[in-house]
Parts: structure tokens; sequence; C-alpha cells
């Protein structure tokens, strides 16, 4: 049953906290638009909680600490960061706002095409995460990820239930062995659990209105990197663009846009949808100003948070960021951001490490 309580906890984690948290990263950027940027933070902020959620939950779930241990230091880490956040961003909020506002100002001063090119972008997006939220659709993979996550609420032990049997267990087997190392049906059962809201209605109803939208948000930050900040007509027409492409591409169930508009509350559809078009933008970044600190911090936070995910998480992003990284380092004849960008896949290579230590065969989905 979804309460007014639980919506507005809903809201508060995905929407307040995400912000709260990334505005601790965006604010050592170089760009002055990237530190302002309220999209850029809202992504960092919900890769940050996938961060920290991954580190305790990895060794909890190995150690098998009970369900509500693990929610009350998920908790206390979001509690924490959220109050460091308010106190170091204490003079940013109200200037980053302001700008915000004369932006949307100056936008009723653009021209007819403009706008009608930013109506049809909000409606196309609104509208698909309205119809997936109410096209109650299901794929044969929740019968693993929301039984798990579901028995996890009912009795307070993480992966110790076969999902498909119910039968017990000792330690997790066969396909549960992968969400070992990428819990992400501990972290929607944690959401779950703290708004008091269905793991299944917060899944397939909640979660694709936060997650539809936040896509649109990564590729909208990559409109600035393709055209410049002030053309915003053609960013427009590629947002508009993209949309449709989206909503008229799906032409195979494994294609990307499949992933955003059918399933995208998974772990490998966020990987997919969010993940991997962000890790394009953070290596742009890099590309432009390789030697600011503040870009490889948050390429090592990205990588972390995509741990949780799925163990496709293992293979993917590190093939993109190695590749992209020697591609940058022979460009810009500096072999040392080879080394910098190894660094940031650490994360990855720990925890497919654990798999393996932990008796993982496969990484398939």
């Amino acid at each position: 049953m979804i309460t007014v309580k639980g919506i507005l906890l809903f809201i508060v984690l995905c929407l307040v906290v995400p912000y709260l948290l990334g505005t601790i990263w965006t604010k050592k950027l170089s760009h002055v638009y990237e530190q302002n940027s309220v999209a850029l933070a809202l992504v960092m902020g919900m890769l940050t909680m996938f961060a920290c959620f991954q580190v305790p939950a990895v060794f909890m779930i190995i150690k098998r600490y009970p369900f509500h241990l693990l929610i009350t230091v998920f908790v206390c880490e979001m509690t924490v960061l959220c109050v460091f956040s308010v106190i170091y961003n204490a003079c940013r909020y109200l200037e980053i706002w302001k700008r915000k506002i004369e932006e949307l100002r100056l936008m009723w001063k653009e021209s007819v095409l403009v706008k009608v090119l930013i109506i049809t972008f909000l409606c196309m997006v609104i509208g698909q995460a309205v119809l997936l939220s109410y096209a109650d659709l299901y794929d044969t993979d929740d019968a693993r990820y929301l039984a798990e996550g579901l028995d996890a609420i009912e009795t307070d032990q993480m992966l110790l239930t076969h999902p498909l049997t119910g039968e017990s267990l000792t330690s997790p087997i066969g396909e549960m062995v992968k969400d070992v190392v990428s819990p992400w049906s501990m972290f929607l059962a944690s959401l779950s659990a703290i708004t008091g809201i269905h793991i299944a209605t917060l899944s397939h109803v909640l979660l694709p209105l936060v997650l539809i939208p936040v896509c649109y948000l990564i590729y909208w930050l990559l409109s600035v990197k393709i055209f410049s900040f002030a053309q915003r007509e053609k960013r427009f027409l590629f947002m508009n663009f993209l949309c449709m492409l989206v909503m008229f591409g799906r032409l195979s169930p494994f294609w990307d846009s499949a992933y955003l508009l059918y399933r995208i509350w998974q772990g490998k559809a966020i990987l997919a949808a969010i993940i991997i078009p962000f890790l394009f933008w953070l290596m742009n970044a890099i590309m432009e100003d390789y030697e600011h600190t503040a870009n490889y911090i948050l390429l090592f936070i990205t990588m972390l948070a995509l741990c949780v995910l799925t163990p496709i998480s293992f293979i993917f992003p590190p093939v993109i960021v190695g590749v992209y990284g020697l591609l940058i380092a022979f460009y810009k004849k500096k072999p040392i951001i080879v080394l910098k960008v190894f660094l940031t896949c650490l994360p990855v290579l720990c925890y497919l490490l654990v798999s393996e230590l932990i008796g993982m065969e496969k990484y398939a989905v």
C-alpha cells in the first residue's frame, strides 16, 4: 500500500538525498556550469548512494548479518553525508537556485521554436515515465530480484532463502551467488523497508518515475559536451530526436531502448541506460581537463557504484574506461592518464576478486 508518508520518504531518498550528496562532488569541478548543475548533482548523488550501499552490503551478506543492521548502517551513512553536505555547501545552495531561476526566466525569452521543443521534450519524457509506471510490465528476472528483496524484509536474512522454491539455505546457491557481490535486490529491499512501500510497487511504479528522467538528464549533460551551452535550440533538437529514438527503437529486447522503457528498475537496465552514458560524459570531462583530480574522483565513485547493479558491471565498464583512457593518453601524450584511469577501476577489480573467492563461476545476467 502506498501512503503519503511512504511517498514523502521516497521523494527524500530518491531526490533530496541524491541532490545533497551530489553537491559534495560538483563543488570541486572546474566549469561553473557543472558546479551549479542540478542534473549532475542528482546523478552523482544517486551513484554515491549506490557506492555507500555496496561497501557494507557485500561484507554483511558474506558475514550473514541481519538485514535490519544493513539498513541501519545505510541510513547512518546517508544521514552523516547529508549533514556534511549541508554544512559544506551552506553558502552555495542559494546561489545555485538563483542561477536556475534566472535560467528558467531566460527560457521564456527564447524563440517560439525553442519553447515548442522544450514542451515536446518534457511531454515525451513525462509520458514515458508515467506510461511505464502504469503499464504493469513484468520480467522473468523479477522472480529472483523482488523475491530475494521481499524475503530479506520478511525474514531479516539476506540471500538465505531460495527465491523460487522457498527452501532455507546455509549460503547462496546458483544464480543467487551473483547477487552477493552485486546486491541490487538488497538495495531495492532497503528502499522498500525505509519507505514502507511494497518492493514490487516501489520497483514497478515509483522507480521509473525517477530513473527515466535521470536517464535523460545524463543525455542532457552530454548535449552540453556535444554542443555549446548557449546552443539551446540544437540541444533541445538533440533531446527530442533522442526521445523519439528511444520510443521507437525497441528492435530487440536487449537494446538500450527496451531496457530504459520496459525494465529500468533492474540493475542491468540501469547499467545500460544510466551508467554507460554517464561514463562517456566522465571520460569526455577527463579528456577536456585530464589534470583535474575531481574528474577522477567522480569516475572512481561511479566505478564503485556500478558494482551494486549486476555482475556485467565487472566487464563492460572497465573495458570502456580502459579503452577511452588509452585513447586520451595517446591523444594528450600523457601516459600518467593510463595509471589514473586504472586506479579508478580498482573497485571493480576488487569485487571481481571477491566474486572469485566466494565461488562465482559465471558473470552472465
